[in-house]
């Protein structure tokens, strides 16, 4: 596509029309969709011991795919993978390199003047990517949804539901399953160009959890996310760098594979299994 711009998946397995921006996305409507889709696959080619060494073709065929979405989704997820890696991997070095992680976050809050005054990234891709981190580290700054429309789409777009999960009412329950677009339409009214992105979904999972069912929802599917961790399954380990990216960005409960994995991710775990063998025995 990159040579002869042509879009040889134009159409999504429902007849959507995809969105050509000349990024990897494959049969999903938009690389994000890819990315989301990708993520346990990608967390397994590098958090499974040997496995990158024994399937090297099928680890770069996932990893190119990956890294071809060109979206922010992509970067938070690397982060996440690699983070864990080198946290398992460094078991004595688990305190230096937390601290590290969160020194580097503050650093980059503290500079996000500077950093979105550089052009690291030549390629135009990266350099959007670049803009949409920093300019969402400027929420700092920003206290008001008509702030948010003077920044890039994807920031506008995570900082306007972020406002509106945070200044929403019965904050300890929330306001019900498929509620944040009718918060959204009550809290907020604009004649902005981009109002109304992703009001169905918050465009994260913690702001729409947090919109839809308070701190009280919040604690019950962080309960869920420790309560069936299985330390010792990796698909389970995956399936955890997926919950946070989805955490951060991706908030459709059903889309990408969303409903499956967290399925899967309960069924795996050593509290179900357990379960089914006494169940077995009886």
């Amino acid at each position: 596509m990159s040579v002869t711009q042509i879009d040889i998946f134009p159409y999504t397995l429902d007849g959507t029309a995809t969105q050509n921006t000349g990024r990897l996305h494959a049969m999903l409507m938009e690389p994000g969709s890819f990315t989301a889709f990708s993520i346990p696959a990608v967390a397994y080619v590098f958090l499974t011991p040997g496995f990158m060494k024994q399937e090297r073709m099928k680890s770069l065929f996932i990893l190119i795919a990956f890294i071809l979405t060109l979206t922010t989704s992509m970067i938070v997820a690397v982060v996440i993978i690699l983070f864990l890696k080198f946290y398992y991997y460094f078991k004595y070095l688990r305190i230096g390199l937390v601290v590290c992680f969160i020194v580097g976050g503050c650093w980059c809050i503290n500079n996000r003047d500077i950093l979105s005054s550089s052009e690291y990234f030549v390629n135009p891709q990266l350099r959007i990517i670049q803009e949409k981190i920093t300019q969402t580290l400027s929420v700092v700054e920003n206290a008001e949804p008509k702030d948010f429309e003077h920044l890039n789409a994807s920031s506008y777009v995570i900082l306007t539901n972020y406002w509106i999960a945070f200044n929403a009412p019965c904050r300890i329950l929330g306001t019900g399953l498929g509620t944040h677009a009718q918060n959204y339409e009550r809290m907020y009214k604009s004649n902005f160009a981009g109002y109304g992105l992703n009001k169905d979904d918050a465009y994260s999972m913690f702001a729409r959890l947090y919109s839809e069912f308070g701190i009280l929802g919040l604690c019950l599917y962080a309960f869920f996310l420790i309560r069936y961790y299985n330390k010792d399954n990796i698909i389970s380990l995956c399936l955890i760098v997926f919950f946070i990216s989805y955490l951060i960005k991706g908030g459709n409960y059903t889309l990408y594979g969303t409903a499956f994995f967290h399925i899967v991710y309960y069924f795996i775990s050593p509290h179900k299994f357990n379960m089914f063998h006494e169940n077995i025995s009886k």
